[in-house]
């Protein structure tokens, strides 16, 4: 049997090897540094890590934990890491697939298929759920990481909507205008797109609906009523 294993970044962390979970990698904090390392794809200085990961420990005691953890991955996904003295590396090659690579290839491609692909690898935020207490350096990290990878997403999707909505596919054009609501729902453009896209369809009392939907968004995210062009539409 060919042996792959899998590494999904986007929502929560999964691992598989061979199509199995690998359940023993479990710690947060080793969930977090292959995280850390997967997405930084060159050599990271081992200081670097003990301060994002071991920063409230002396440096000796966050040496040896940092030590502890890579050779942890190691044991658990062989060949995965490539470390010295100084420095730690992921290694983005077979038997390797990750979803944040495989989405920068699909999003590279541009056409719709290659996009409707990459949005399906965005399960939810990156490394969502994952939290480090006595770690603020990395959660600031993570916090942009996560923005990064959300407007990503949030183009792939705003691409198709687009893309669907001028072929005539409604429904298709929908389906992802929903889900970009979804991650922005305080993107009103995106709400005017969903009525039209009601309407065009012969769905004029969902679209009505939409209107009311778009207005307790905007009130609830931004304290603002819809402008001119959407109500313009609702009218």
């Amino acid at each position: 049997m060919e042996n792959v294993i899998r590494l999904r970044f986007l929502g929560t962390v999964q691992v598989e090897r061979n199509g199995e979970p690998v359940r023993s990698l479990k710690s947060r904090k080793a969930l977090a540094l292959l995280g850390y390392l997967a997405v930084q794809d060159q050599p990271i200085p081992r200081e670097r890590l003990v301060d994002l990961f071991w920063g409230d420990q002396t440096e000796v005691r966050g040496r040896a934990n940092l030590s502890w953890v890579l050779s942890r991955i190691s044991a658990l996904l062989p060949g995965c890491l490539e470390a010295d003295r100084h420095t730690v590396q992921f290694t983005r090659a077979a038997p390797y697939w990750l979803d944040i690579v495989a989405f920068d290839e699909l999003e590279a491609q541009g056409d719709a298929a290659a996009l409707a692909a990459a949005a399906e690898l965005y399960r939810g935020e990156f490394l969502a759920g994952l939290y480090l207490d006595g770690c603020a350096e990395f959660e600031v990290w993570l916090v942009g990481e996560r923005e990064r990878w959300r407007q990503r997403v949030a183009w792939v999707l705003g691409e198709l909507v687009a893309h669907h909505s001028r072929c005539g596919e409604y429904e298709r054009g929908l389906r992802f205008a929903r889900r970009l609501l979804a991650l922005e729902p305080w993107r009103e453009a995106t709400h005017r797109q969903v009525m039209r896209l009601l309407a065009w369809s012969g769905q004029r009392g969902a679209a009505l609906a939409q209107y009311e939907a778009c207005r307790r968004a905007l009130a609830e995210e931004l304290g603002v009523e819809p402008d001119g062009e959407t109500t313009a539409l609702y009218e």
